[in-house]
């Protein structure tokens, strides 16, 4: 694997944000699991976690305060972008049940969204 490379700067924001210090741990364990050939794999230049096959998403990159390469984003945002067609194509109309769940948090003849689908329905 490539080696990961460094955010300098964001790594040393990160102790001046709420929460500092965990922060700060939280980007160390993020950095040891993505360079840890048990955790992470790369093809073609594109890390991904071994658990679920997934490309590394570049927000991860940026919580561990590492520069996410350019094929890495693009990588990322292709898998997003397969994942939510995929959603929208397979998408159900609402149940009985979650229109009356949805009308008893908002109140009636509220306009709601989908944000995954995309789908528009009044409660």
């Amino acid at each position: 694997m490539k080696p990961l490379v460094p955010d300098s700067a964001a790594f040393e924001n990160l102790s001046k944000l709420p929460g500092g210090k965990f922060r700060v741990q939280d980007a160390e364990r993020l950095r040891q699991d993505m360079a840890n050939p048990e955790k992470a794999y790369e093809v073609e230049g594109v890390r991904h976690w071994r658990s679920n096959d997934a490309v590394i998403p570049s927000h991860v990159y940026r919580d561990a305060a590492l520069v996410c390469p350019a094929t890495q984003e693009r990588a990322y945002q292709a898998h997003l972008d397969q994942f939510l067609r995929g959603q929208r194509k397979n998408a159900r109309p609402l149940s009985a049940e979650a229109r009356a769940e949805a009308r008893a948090a908002m109140g009636p003849n509220v306009e709601m969204v989908n944000v995954v689908t995309g789908q528009r329905f009044r409660t």
